[in-house]
């Protein structure tokens, strides 16, 4: 499952903020968020989000159940920088369920 975070919304792509609020995600236990992502995934093809609070969702099921929490690997996207969309490198999550080498800024 890839996650493409992106600096600045775009128009043309749908979002996970588009459906749900940062309250509602950070309130979905862990089988409830891996459906909606799921069944995201299967209605739009790809996840985007520009939300700090889904990434630190998935960080903080990464440390409380381990990598495979969510039942397939879960490969993070992002710009190399902040502001910038289009060319992503690749981030993975630490055992504190934190993304390793996160730059600075990329949620404003």
């Amino acid at each position: 499952m890839t996650i493409y975070i992106d600096s600045i919304k775009r128009k043309d792509i749908f979002y996970i903020e588009d459906k749900f609020s940062s309250y509602e995600i950070i309130n979905m236990d862990k089988d409830v968020f891996v459906g909606v992502i799921k069944e995201l995934v299967k209605t739009h093809g790809i996840i985007h989000t520009c939300y700090s609070a889904f990434i630190n969702h998935c960080g903080r099921f990464h440390r409380e159940y381990g990598p495979n929490w969510f039942g397939e690997e879960l490969i993070i996207y992002a710009p190399e920088k902040a502001g910038v969309n289009g060319y992503y490198k690749r981030y993975e999550f630490n055992d504190k369920g934190q993304l390793k080498d996160w730059p600075y800024g990329i949620f404003g």
